[in-house]
């Protein structure tokens, strides 16, 4: 299984659409887990304004994560089913990407990260951990550091992530989640689409 985490700030980005074709193309198991965007930016801004606790905004972002998750079906309706449980991934045979609907599964849920440290970044890893995923993708808007050559796809480790999360490419809670990953992880932007189809192929 091949998780990928689409971030919510993607929707309007001119590749997107390629991007997605690229994983239908693939032919491989994939679960897509989407990001908030500018509906969840737009519940952190009315939680300073209206004043309501974290678990209520951690509620009202889990509901921004399905209208991402919707608005991706859109573009790949044909190729991809919504999943209210992930437990659904071993019993599907209709298609071979999967998108991830959070509500079920960790809508109020109350933990110390229950607040804005944890974003759905480290969700997606959680989930991943949580279905044994091969290798989990981190798809981003900005640009991504990599090598001086940057022919390879920027692969985490303990000391990688904690430059993301300090430079907020990776939210605050990423470090200690990622504690004892058993798979690779890749954070690659969306101008990448040819560290996309590298990694896809490899696994």
């Amino acid at each position: 299984m091949i998780s990928i985490k689409i971030g919510g700030s993607l929707l309007d980005n001119n590749k997107l659409s390629y991007f997605l074709k690229l994983v239908v193309q693939q032919k491989k198991k994939c679960v897509l887990i989407p990001g908030g965007g500018v509906f969840a930016n737009t519940v952190r801004q009315q939680q300073q304004k209206l004043k309501f606790d974290d678990l209520t905004a951690h509620n009202l972002s889990v509901l921004s994560m399905l209208k991402v998750g919707h608005i991706l079906k859109s573009k790949i309706s044909k190729y991809c089913e919504i999943i209210e449980n992930i437990s659904q991934l071993s019993h599907s045979k209709k298609c071979n990407v999967f998108i991830w609907n959070p509500e079920q599964e960790i809508y109020n849920e109350k933990n110390i990260h229950t607040n804005w440290e944890m974003t759905s970044d480290t969700i997606a890893l959680k989930v991943s951990k949580k279905i044994n995923s091969n290798v989990l993708i981190i798809v981003k808007s900005c640009e991504i550091p990599s090598d001086k050559t940057n022919l390879h796809p920027l692969v985490l480790n303990k000391k990688k992530v904690r430059e993301l999360s300090k430079i907020k490419i990776l939210d605050k809670a990423f470090p200690s989640a990622y504690v004892e990953c058993q798979f690779p992880v890749y954070v690659i932007s969306i101008n990448q689409s040819e560290f996309l189809k590298k990694i896809l192929s490899n696994f």
